[in-house]
Formats: C-alpha cells, structure tokens, sequence
C-alpha cells in the first residue's frame, strides 16, 4: 500500500502520538488527587497552622527569625511573612466564601502587627 502523501502521514502520526503521551501523563500524575472536600480540608488545616504560627506578637515573631540573617533582614522577613499570609488568606477567602469574615479581621490584625515598632525597627535603624 502507497500513500499519497507520506510526509503528511508521519507529521499526524507523530501528533498522534504526542497527544496520546500526553493524556496519559496527564491521567497518571492527576491519579492521586483527592476530592473535593478533601483537599478543602487539607488547605483550611493548613490555613490554621498559619493562623497558629503567625498570630503571635510581633516580638515572637522576630524571635522565631534566624539570628543569623541580622536584625534587618529579621524585620523585612517578618514583613514579608505577613504579606504573603495576607494573600494566602484572601485566596482561600475567593475560594471558600465562609472563611472570608475570619480572614478580613486577621488581615486587619496583621495590618497593625506590621505598623508595630518592633517590626519597623530595622527600617528605623537604616
């Protein structure tokens, strides 16, 4: 049997054969995901560790910094620990709507905790 056009044959074989490779990679690394409610579980526990290890005074937080980065980088890390938890806390509230009143105030409670003096300090001693 002769094609009419083999060049064109082996171009959508080989396409073919890529979009078969891919969905089954896809398939083989969705595999192990979990339900809905379980991953919804497993991000609001994660969410209360984060509430647990950063809704402490501004000095534990400090204190629980590497003493080896110095006091600066101490500060601008403690800074950038509240922003980040602050977007976290909005992404989960987009996701799950009944976490939204919880989140609003603990990011007004983390808005003070970085206007405190001991998270400017290192700002203050630049």
């Amino acid at each position: 049997m002769k094609f009419k056009h083999p060049k064109r044959m082996v171009f959508l074989f080989t396409i073919i054969i890529i979009i078969l490779l891919k969905t089954i990679w896809v398939l083989y690394m969705c595999h192990g995901n979990s339900s809905f409610e379980t991953e919804k579980a497993d991000i609001l526990k994660r969410r209360r560790y984060l509430i647990n290890q950063t809704m402490i005074s501004p000095k534990q937080l400090l204190d629980k910094m590497p003493a080896a980065i110095g006091e600066q980088f101490q500060g601008e890390w403690a800074i950038y620990t509240y922003s980040m938890f602050s977007t976290s806390l909005t992404n989960i509230a987009n996701i799950f709507p009944e976490t939204k009143k919880e989140s609003v105030q603990i990011i007004d409670s983390l808005i003070i905790k970085v206007l405190s003096p001991e998270i400017r300090q290192y700002d203050t001693n630049r």
